[in-house]
C-alpha cells in the first residue's frame, strides 16, 4: 500500500520555468510568483503528468486533475460566510475550521449585506480572476494560548496520482484587506498544496482535527503582500504516492510563517482568496 508522505523529504522537485517578477529556488520545493497584470494569460491552472510539458496556457496538452478548479460551480448561490452544505462550490469541502464562498451572485439577501459577494465583501476587494467566484481561507492567526489557527479548503482528484510521475502544481492567491466587516492586518508566506490519501471534509460547524504538517507538496516561501492583483504560486514534484485529494492553505505553524502588517491592531491575522487551481 503506497503510505502518505505528510513528513517525506521533497528532494526532487523542480523547477525550469523562469518568471519576469521572481523566482524562489528551494532545496525541497519550488515555485513561482507573478502578478496578473501586465496582460498575461488569464489561466486555469493545472495538474499535469510531467509527460506533457508545462500546460498553464496551453490546456490541449494536459488535463487538469482538480474539478471545478475556479469554483464557478456550486449546489447553490452562497447565502452567508462559511462551506454551508446548501450553497458550496461542487465537489469542494472545508477541511478544517470555516473557509469562505464568494460569488457574485451573493449580493444582499433582505437588505443584509452576505458578506461574501464579489468584488466587494466581509474581507476585501477583488474580482475574480476569471468568472465570479473564488474561495477564502486564514492562513495565519492565533487561538487563546498561541494556537496557530488556520482554515482548509479541499477536493477529491478526478484521479488518484501517478507514483513516479512529475506533476505540474499551480494556484492564484490574493492577499484580503479592507474588508466590509473585517479587515485582516497581515500578509503572510507558506500558501500552498498538501496532497493526502485520505479524505478530512467538514459536513457540520465541528469536524476531525486536521493537524499542522510543518511541509506542503508546494508552497510559496516568500510573503504574498500584493493585495491589487492575484499572484500565481507554481512549481513541480514527483508523486511519491497515488494520492487522491488536494487541500489548499498554510500548513506550517506560526513560529515557522513570516508576516508582514499590512495595517496596525492588537488583532493579527491574515487571510487569502484563492482561486484558478
Amino acid at each position: 500500500m503506497p503510505k502518505p508522505a505528510t513528513d517525506k523529504d521533497l528532494n526532487g522537485a523542480d523547477l525550469d520555468r523562469i518568471d519576469t517578477r521572481t523566482v524562489y529556488h528551494e532545496r525541497e520545493r519550488t515555485m513561482t510568483l507573478r502578478t496578473t497584470n501586465g496582460g498575461w494569460w488569464q489561466a486555469v491552472v493545472w495538474l499535469v503528468c510531467g509527460c506533457s510539458p508545462f500546460v498553464g496556457p496551453f490546456p490541449a496538452l494536459g488535463q487538469n486533475l482538480v474539478p471545478n478548479p475556479s469554483f464557478e460551480e456550486n449546489t447553490a448561490c452562497p447565502v452567508t460566510i462559511g462551506f454551508q452544505g446548501f450553497s458550496k462550490p461542487l465537489h469542494w469541502g472545508k477541511w478544517n475550521e470555516s473557509p469562505e464562498y464568494f460569488h457574485a451572485c451573493a449580493g444582499s439577501l433582505g437588505g443584509v449585506d452576505t458578506l461574501i459577494t464579489v468584488p466587494l465583501n466581509g474581507m476585501g476587494f477583488q474580482y475574480a480572476l476569471h468568472g465570479d467566484a473564488y474561495v477564502g481561507m486564514y492562513a495565519y492567526g492565533a487561538l487563546a494560548g498561541g494556537v496557530s489557527y488556520r482554515e482548509y479548503v479541499g477536493c477529491q482528484l478526478i484521479e488518484p496520482l501517478v507514483v513516479g510521475e512529475s506533476y505540474d502544481l499551480s494556484f492564484f492567491a490574493n492577499v484580503a484587506f479592507d474588508g466590509t466587516y473585517w479587515s485582516p492586518t497581515q500578509a503572510c508566506n507558506n500558501m500552498g498544496m498538501l496532497f493526502t490519501m485520505e479524505p478530512n471534509i467538514w459536513t457540520g460547524l465541528n469536524g476531525p482535527p486536521f493537524a499542522l504538517r510543518n511541509y506542503a507538496h508546494l508552497h510559496s516561501s516568500a510573503i504574498i503582500s500584493d493585495t491589487a492583483n492575484w499572484t500565481l504560486v507554481s512549481g513541480s514534484f514527483v508523486a511519491d504516492s497515488a494520492y487522491q485529494y488536494l487541500v489548499i492553505g498554510n500548513f506550517f505553524g506560526n513560529a515557522l510563517t513570516d508576516t508582514m502588517d499590512l495595517a496596525s491592531d492588537d488583532y493579527v491575522d491574515a487571510y487569502y482568496f484563492v482561486d484558478g487551481v
